[in-house]
């Protein structure tokens, strides 16, 4: 169970173990089911009908046709109350026993899955477990893990936390992360593109502290949403350096070039001197 503040790199650290285990990763949003009926269509199946008309759930296919995978479950504590509940209760099945029970009524081993659950905490209250009182300094990781225990435990119950563990909190990230994020994604974006033209994207480098001279520049609304719209700005701000220089590049194709920022703070290209 990984919780934190929004675009703090819970699902891609889901992403990642799946990487390095090399198996498949798959999502599931708990927060865009609609009710029950559609979450348990989706996850264990249709019922019987008409001969030959059961579909199996994603629950089961991902179970049954994969040696091992990731399963997230995202924004579980988003999800409606009569979708939260169900679903937890579902999940907890598959912790205490290993098996879930198919619309078919047919029980199948969850034994090759590893559930990661990605949670927020809705109605402001990530703010608030990690706020002090007062004029004094702010809570304790300690702390603030205990308050985050608090709060899953009242949203999805004491017993289904007792079989996930206690949840790995995800601090914000400071302004030295996502300026590496930011030059990160500058970089890789203009790297992309470069190849896509047919250039040598490795003769693009980047100029130290670029990506913290960005970030002084950005919005103080726009660092404050997180690594997500960090990346987003970092690409879009790449791809538009790349379309005012693209004549330039194109006729020095054997060039190399820097990314670095001018004296108004919009992303340039510079041509490296040749030694």
């Amino acid at each position: 169970c990984a919780q934190g503040t929004p675009a703090t790199g819970k699902s891609q650290s889901a992403v990642l173990v799946a990487r390095e285990l090399d198996i498949p990763y798959v999502n599931i949003d708990a927060a865009s089911m609609p009710d029950f009926h559609t979450a348990a269509s989706q996850l264990l199946g249709s019922g019987r009908g008409i001969v030959m008309s059961h579909m199996p759930g994603r629950l089961e296919q991902v179970a049954k046709h994969h040696a091992g995978c990731v399963v997230e479950i995202s924004d579980l504590d988003h999800a409606l109350p009569q979708v939260r509940a169900p679903l937890a209760d579902l999940f907890l099945q598959m912790l205490e026993t290993g098996e879930a029970q198919s619309a078919t009524g047919a029980m199948f081993s969850c034994a090759n899955l590893i559930l990661f659950f990605t949670m927020n905490l809705p109605d402001g209250v990530d703010e608030q477990v990690r706020r002090g009182l007062g004029f004094g300094r702010g809570p304790s990781p300690q702390e603030v893990q205990e308050r985050v225990i608090k709060e899953i435990k009242r949203l999805l119950s004491g017993a289904f936390l007792s079989r996930v563990g206690r949840p790995i909190v995800f601090d914000p990230l400071g302004r030295d992360s996502l300026a590496r994020i930011l030059e990160r994604a500058v970089l890789g974006a203009a790297r992309a593109a470069a190849r896509r033209l047919g250039l040598d994207p490795e003769r693009i480098t980047s100029l130290p502290g670029l990506g913290a001279g960005l970030l002084n520049h950005l919005q103080g609304n726009v660092v404050s949403f997180g690594a997500r719209v960090i990346l987003e700005q970092g690409r879009s701000l790449a791809a538009e350096a790349f379309c005012r220089h693209l004549p330039t590049l194109e006729n020095n194709r054997d060039g190399a070039w820097r990314l670095a920022l001018d004296m108004e703070g919009s992303l340039v290209f510079e041509q490296c001197q040749k030694e």
